[in-house]
């Protein structure tokens, strides 16, 4: 038998022994499992099938659109849409209907503007100042006319808000006209002022809405506030509006082709396209059966993808697809890859075996290096 054979046949097994020292780019499916199904693991492990990547899908999406009502449910309650505001220019209108032609405001009436000042007040002919701050013009027409009912016979007043500033919001960012929007009763949702305001300039998926109101700010993503109707609340006059774009990637390791950082770049991203898009596993490494997504989760999302999982509450969570299987094509289609996730495949046994005989092999040529190696020449 060659020695070299001989060679490679006894000392092999002292390097298996020691394979947790080879060279690898994260830990071994065992490892991963093993740890998944101890008493007290640091993680969920799930198996990922069809019914498990349905459930999932399902569930975040549920759970995220309750999560963002419950951030806008903390928005303090819309204000009135036709109210006074700071700085607003009102034209107020007086007129005395008297069939005797003598009138106290003259024969065609009287008409004024007055600018509601930094305390909230104007000044009204005959009046006086008047708080207005707040008030709806038909309210302030009707206080102004009951401050007059002494000075005359059936003042009438009217009173018209040239400015509306306190029916307007601010909109910023990634629109196509950034400013002021006013509000009218047919539009004064999120979209419809985002609308108004000449649509959105960055792709739905990569964007982020967030609202200010009275000093309290709540963001949802520009996808689900489209997709869901009950996100797209009622804004309040005040309001400021700000659509960003959202930078969000996930992220290869281990035994793929092309590992690294990838951008989300759609509104979703199936595990099926995640996994092209590093270029798939690597014949020489991939372990099959080894193929993670590891996700942080909140412990009731899990129990609701796998009710009979261990490890649900450390907020953590590890899904395994055995991409020997053929119906493991079908899940990984299914299932839906978020922003931060981590995609892992680990090594196969077979490429740990490949690398120890490699060292041997490298050790084992020693003894063809040229005797006069270092001779003088």
């Amino acid at each position: 038998m060659n020695s070299r054979i001989l060679l490679l046949l006894g000392v092999a097994p002292l390097f298996l022994s020691g394979c947790a020292d080879l060279p690898r780019s994260g830990p071994t499916t065992s490892a991963i499992v093993h740890a998944g199904n101890m008493k007290a693991p640091d993680y969920a492990l799930i198996d990922l099938t069809t019914g498990t990547a349905v459930a999932a899908n399902l569930a975040f999406k549920s759970d995220y659109v309750r999560t963002a009502e419950i951030r806008l449910e903390a928005l303090p309650r819309p204000a009135p849409i036709d109210v006074v505001a700071r700085g607003d220019v009102l034209t107020i209108t007086m007129w005395e209907p008297n069939p005797s032609g003598t009138t106290l405001l003259g024969q065609g009436g009287l008409s004024v503007k007055s600018d509601v000042d930094d305390s909230g007040n104007i000044v009204v002919p005959y009046v006086g100042t008047i708080r207005a701050i707040g008030m709806s013009p038909n309210r302030l027409s009707e206080i102004i006319q009951g401050r007059l009912s002494a000075e005359g016979h059936d003042i009438q007043v009217s009173v018209f808000d040239d400015t509306d500033l306190g029916s307007g919001v601010i909109v910023q960012g990634s629109v196509a006209r950034p400013g002021r929007v006013k509000l009218s009763p047919e539009s004064r949702t999120v979209l419809d002022v985002i609308s108004l305001a000449g649509g959105v300039s960055i792709p739905e998926y990569a964007g982020e809405v967030r609202i200010t109101r009275r000093g309290i700010p709540v963001a949802v993503s520009l996808s689900s506030l489209v997709n869901d109707g009950a996100l797209d609340v009622r804004v309040s006059p005040g309001d400021q509006i700000m659509v960003m774009p959202q930078n969000r990637y996930y992220y290869a390791l281990g035994a793929v082709n092309a590992p690294g950082e990838r951008p989300y770049d759609a509104g979703s991203i199936s595990l099926t396209r995640a996994l092209a898009t590093i270029g798939g596993l690597n014949d020489n490494l991939a372990a099959p059966r080894g193929v993670f997504v590891f996700r942080r989760e909140p412990a009731y999302i899990t129990r609701r993808i796998d009710p009979g999982v261990t490890g649900s509450t450390t907020g953590q969570v590890v899904f395994r697809l055995n991409m020997a299987t053929p119906d493991a094509l079908f899940a990984a289609d299914l299932f839906r890859v978020r922003p931060d996730d981590v995609i892992y495949v680990s090594d196969a046994p077979v490429a740990d075996l490949t690398k120890v005989l490699q060292t041997i092999s490298g050790v084992s040529n020693i003894g063809a290096i040229p005797r006069n190696f270092g001779a003088g020449y």
